[in-house]
């Protein structure tokens, strides 16, 4: 979508992952058997892996920046999985088991190789992004602005929520620039 009167163009695909973030990366049937037993996705129905799934996210976010390209719009990018490996938390995780635990939660948070898609391209300058489900403050990797509009979990002695409704909170992780 571009929008009125300027040369940007809003490009948004909800993503999926590939369990590159993760260690069990190269492990696709143990991803999807751990995937299946514990995973909220699990019971989509898909004709594929997750990998080849992203794979074909890839090649439709990958036309649209070329078609961005080629009319020369600069790009906001808009997606549910978080792109860049930077975005993720870093727990301390103190034993075998709960490391295991972590790889494979990580597997399905996105894709690093967005992140590096959309670095392929000067004309993103933003990307949003959610699925972390907790406020991060910006993250700039390269020339692109990464944001998870992410309102936070409401948690008892929580420092992420400090409103005193949905709307409150979400009116304080609003994010407008001038462009």
């Amino acid at each position: 979508m571009d929008i009125p009167q300027t040369n940007w163009r809003i490009i948004g695909n909800n993503g999926w992952y590939d369990y590159s973030f993760s260690t069990y990366e190269s492990n696709v049937e143990e991803v999807a058997q751990w995937k299946q037993a514990y995973w909220v996705d699990r019971p989509i129905v898909q004709p594929m892996n997750d990998p080849e799934r992203m794979t074909i996210v890839l090649h439709q976010v990958e036309e649209k920046l070329k078609q961005a390209r080629n009319q020369q719009k600069q790009v906001i990018f808009m997606t549910h999985f978080a792109p860049i490996r930077e975005a993720l938390p870093h727990p301390i995780v103190e034993s075998a088991r709960r490391q295991r635990m972590w790889e494979m939660t990580t597997a399905m948070l996105g894709s690093r190789h967005l992140g590096a898609l959309l670095a392929k391209f000067p004309e993103v300058k933003v990307v949003f992004y959610g699925h972390l489900h907790y406020a991060q403050p910006l993250i700039t990797v390269g020339n692109i602005e990464y944001r998870n509009q992410a309102v936070g979990v409401r948690h008892k002695n929580s420092e992420d929520w400090k409103g005193k409704s949905l709307l409150d909170q979400w009116i304080s992780h609003l994010y407008t620039k001038k462009i």
